[in-house]
């Protein structure tokens, strides 16, 4: 820290330390990580979806509720009410990270309920 703090550059250049540097995370390798950078430009509610594929979004991250709460949007959106109905329970069932979200998809499994009978 020392020789980084202390360094005065004359010229634009990187400090390097090879001994000090990190290896690559492996997780980078594996099947998960490909799957997620397949979900990752769907998480964002103002990105444009018109590709999205609901049960792809769940396949390629099936351990987050944020997964089934996109998809079940997607059906909301389109009027499925009972395909998004059994997608918000299932993402209700996981641990949802803020009440705001847990709230919408409560909000509108509720709106989906009524609409079906």
């Amino acid at each position: 820290m020392n020789k980084i703090f202390n360094y005065k550059p004359t010229i634009n250049e990187e400090i390097y330390e090879s001994e000090l540097a990190f290896p690559a995370d492996s997780f980078l390798l594996t099947d998960q990580y490909k799957q997620y950078l397949k979900f990752a430009p769907y998480r964002f509610p103002f990105d444009k979806h018109d590709d999205l594929q609901p049960d792809s979004l769940v396949k390629w991250n099936p351990n987050s509720y944020h997964s089934y709460m996109l998809a079940a949007d997607y059906y909301f959106s389109r009027q499925e009410w009972a395909k998004a109905i059994l997608v918000y329970e299932k993402g209700l069932a996981k641990e949802v990270a803020s009440v705001q979200e847990r709230e919408h998809m409560e909000k509108n499994l509720l709106q989906c309920k009524e609409n079906v009978k």
